[in-house]
């Protein structure tokens, strides 16, 4: 697990290949700052800003400050309609705490957890099946999260929410009287586990979070269909659409759409092509996917 930690952050990484195009690898293409966020009170929560939703305040505390927020991407190649599209996706995201290299990797616990009450091989972190998570102050949760849950108590059809939209569909939201933050970061549906990064002195000098993963063997590695729920198999990091093996009977056209991309073939992330309009349907969280 450490070498896939250490590697989903660097540009060029080879991360396995995938369960839905078995000859296409998953290359990192970059790592982008999505934007800065402060936490005030170095009570850091990471979790999903939705209600009814899971989080996970770090039992750790941070130094209060103000803190890049960084994701890894990738190029998800898939067809929609019978149509090829490349979709930008994110293997990992991480706040950066110090710029100094990281040592060692250990799972991240919650406040009231023990390493000893966790049964080995058994991951903690926080569940979603709204592909959306955040990283934000654990002091002005209620604040900080009150958009979203307006949003979901309004009646269709929805507004927009009264956050601040950053590339990429990311959102935040700022509390003016603490000065905290809270920003958004894709996730896969299912459990995801935060990670620290300590340096050579024990500090911490990275907060990640990525899906919860087994095991890591990058010579074999391939990436199934994870939407079933529950523990996600090994390396299934990364979401095919439902749609495309119905859809889709020639695997030729599998291959053919998904050639990856040269990793300096792009220092931007591509563009979202095709009309992604909200359905409006029960359920649906407005900017994502329905």
């Amino acid at each position: 697990m450490t070498a896939y930690l250490d590697s989903v952050f660097t540009r060029g990484a080879y991360l396995g290949m995938r369960g839905d195009f078995p000859d296409v690898p998953l290359l990192v293409q970059g790592v982008s700052l999505v934007a800065i966020v402060r936490v005030p009170s170095g009570r850091l929560v990471v979790g999903c800003p939705f209600p009814g939703e899971e989080r996970l305040e770090l039992a750790e505390p941070i130094p209060p400050g103000a803190y890049r927020l960084e994701e890894a991407w990738a190029v998800r190649p898939c067809i929609i309609m019978d149509e090829p599209f490349e979709l930008r996706e994110v293997p990992a995201s991480r706040l950066v705490i110090r710029d100094e290299p990281v040592a060692r990797w250990e799972m991240g616990l919650g406040v009231g957890q023990s390493a000893c009450d966790i049964p080995p091989g058994e991951a903690v972190g926080f569940s979603t099946d709204t592909a959306t998570g955040c990283f934000a102050d654990a002091a002005s949760w209620e604040s900080l999260t009150e958009p979203f849950r307006r949003f979901w108590e309004t009646p269709f059809p929805r507004g927009p929410r009264d956050t601040t939209e950053l590339p990429h569909g990311a959102e935040s939201v700022h509390d003016q009287a603490t000065g905290a933050d809270l920003v958004t970061v894709g996730v896969t549906d299912g459990p995801t586990v935060a990670w620290l990064g300590r340096t050579t002195r024990g500090d911490i000098a990275t907060v990640a979070v990525l899906p919860s993963v087994e095991s890591v063997d990058q010579s074999t590695c391939t990436y199934p269909d994870p939407w079933e729920y529950g523990r996600l198999p090994v390396c299934s990091l990364f979401h095919p659409p439902a749609l495309t093996s119905r859809d889709v009977s020639d695997r030729r056209q599998y291959r053919d759409a998904a050639r990856p991309v040269p990793v300096h073939a792009r220092e931007q992330p591509p563009p979202r092509r095709g009309p992604f309009v909200c359905s409006g349907k029960p359920g649906c969280i407005g900017r994502r996917r329905c």
